[in-house]
């Protein structure tokens, strides 16, 4: 059973959290739901999805016998959809013994089940971090996409493009061009 706001969902999370209740956090997510792997605590930051993959990502979680504080900082909800913006940090202990914490702000997309109740759909724990922030957006241009613009139409050109692409290749291997490459760097994408 999910929980009857997205706006609880967060928080009936840190209580099935702090129960150290598998089944009850497990319940909150939507059957077909993803929800991104922290590092922290799972060892890699891969994607959980479906229903037995998100009782896994919850048992890592239950394994630290966690106390988990959250708040939510604002909901938006579209019809059955919503989504909600996050702070929250889990302290516990590692499998050695050790304190362990995990600080985050999040990101989550919410389901109304037919039930009435709302669930997790999509998880992402760490995804309104401050370190994905930049300091201004890169300036937009107003030319095509240089992937294509809409059908039967060209872009900048393939030459244009694999010289963005060479020149950002450099920037990464520390090999500098005589200018910075002309595109930002992507956000992860998972």
């Amino acid at each position: 059973m999910g929980a009857p706001s997205p706006d609880l969902s967060n928080l009936w999370l840190a209580r099935a959290f702090n129960a150290q209740d598998v089944e009850a956090a497990a319940a909150l997510y939507h059957p077909e739901a993803s929800i991104v792997q922290v590092d922290d605590v799972h060892g890699g930051t891969t994607i959980a999805r479906g229903a037995d993959a998100i009782r896994a990502t919850m048992a890592a979680y239950i394994d630290l016998r966690p106390h988990m504080d959250v708040v939510t900082h604002h909901v938006t909800v579209a019809g059955d959809f919503a989504m909600t913006r996050s702070q929250w940090r889990i302290t516990g202990r590692g499998r050695d013994g050790q304190p362990v914490e995990v600080h985050h702000h999040g990101m989550e997309v919410h389901h109304r089940g037919e039930d009435g109740t709302w669930y997790f759909f999509i998880d992402h724990p760490f995804g309104a971090d401050a370190a994905w922030a930049v300091d201004r957006p890169p300036r937009t241009d107003r030319r095509r996409d240089t992937a294509g613009g809409p059908a039967g139409t060209r872009s900048r050109g393939a030459a244009h493009s694999r010289r963005r692409l060479s020149h950002a290749i450099q920037w990464v291997l520390n090999v500098r061009p005589s200018h910075p490459p002309a595109i930002p760097a992507a956000p992860r994408r998972y």
